[in-house]
Order: C-alpha cells, then sequence, then structure tokens
C-alpha cells in the first residue's frame, strides 16, 4: 500500500490522552482530549477498533521501526512517555472500525492516518481488475511521548496475539 497518495482524512482529532485496550475481538485506540487543568477528565474522545489480525499484521509491524526512533528520539532530549491512566469516560465520543494505518513522526509531532478497506471490496474487484478504494478516517496528531506511549501500552498486546495472528511469512505492512 503506498500511503503517499492515500487520501487525506477529513476528520483531524488532537489528542494529549490515550489508552490502548484488548478483548478478544478487537484493539481499542482510545485518544482524548484533557479537560485541563484536569488530569481525570476528557472533553472528547475518538475510539478506533482494529480487528486483532489486522494490529499485528498491519499496525504492529509497520510501527517497529518509529518505535526505535521514537525511544532514541525521546530518549536525546530527556523525555519520557506519558504514564498509563485508567480508560476515561467523555461527554462526546467519535468511534471508527479501522484495519490500517500510516504513522509519519517528524521532531515535534506525529500523525497517525486511520484507514478502512472494505473486504467487499477486497474479494470482488480484484476479480474485476478494479481499483480497490482506501477510505480514509481520521487523522490523530500526537506529540513524540505520546507516540512512544501509543507503541509501548501497544507491545504487551501485540506480544499476547502475535503467537495466534503473526505469520511472519505473511504480512500486511504499509509501505
Amino acid at each position: 500500500m503506498d500511503y503517499s497518495k492515500a487520501p487525506v482524512p477529513t476528520h483531524f482529532y488532537f489528542a494529549d490522552y490515550l489508552s490502548v485496550d484488548e478483548d478478544s475481538f478487537q484493539v481499542m485506540f482510545t485518544f482524548g482530549k484533557l479537560d485541563k487543568p484536569l488530569t481525570d477528565t476528557l472533553r472528547s474522545k475518538v475510539e478506533v477498533y482494529f480487528n486483532p489480525v489486522m494490529f499485528v499484521k498491519q499496525f504492529w509491524v509497520s510501527t517497529r521501526e518509529m518505535h526505535k526512533v521514537a525511544k532514541t528520539h525521546l530518549d536525546a532530549h530527556g523525555f519520557t512517555p506519558v504514564p498509563p491512566t485508567a480508560l476515561l469516560t467523555a461527554p462526546k465520543v467519535q468511534t471508527f472500525e479501522a484495519n490500517q494505518i500510516s504513522m509519519l513522526m517528524t521532531e515535534g509531532e506525529c500523525i497517525a492516518d486511520f484507514f478502512y478497506l472494505s473486504p467487499k471490496d477486497l474479494f470482488y474487484k480484484p476479480q474485476k481488475n478494479e481499483k480497490i478504494d482506501l477510505e480514509a478516517l481520521v487523522r490523530i496528531i500526537l506529540s513524540p511521548p505520546l507516540v512512544l506511549s501509543l507503541l509501548d501500552r501497544a507491545q504487551p498486546i501485540a506480544e499476547k496475539l502475535q503467537p495466534i495472528y503473526g505469520d511472519k511469512n505473511a504480512n500486511l505492512e504499509s509501505k
């Protein structure tokens, strides 16, 4: 998948809170906006669900290099990951189902663009030699410490799911 040609999500969200949670059917990324100066109340949040197969084969595989770079960058600048907190509620919630992500990081921020590839399109369109559409869902803007927190919190989930869903010979890493 060439994400340089992917559509840009029309929805943007700046997050200063996150949580990564898993059950047997989905991995949920929760991004929120804290109601500062309070640190236990969210003004709003965005939930992005990922199925466990794509979490392992696409998200986890495609973020391995970024995880190393984020650790090195934060260590060099004396930053630490944002410590985990309980999953907070919010009066406004937007929920998405994604199965693709493209993450890019610069010195001061990261974008995480979430996309959806329809199973229907994946099944029917190749048979007809038609282009498969990538649906742009939402762009989440994160600070580098939150990026490292996201990847650190995803690691135990990925390690748990990898023996079940991770075929080392077949990944769906984004390029």
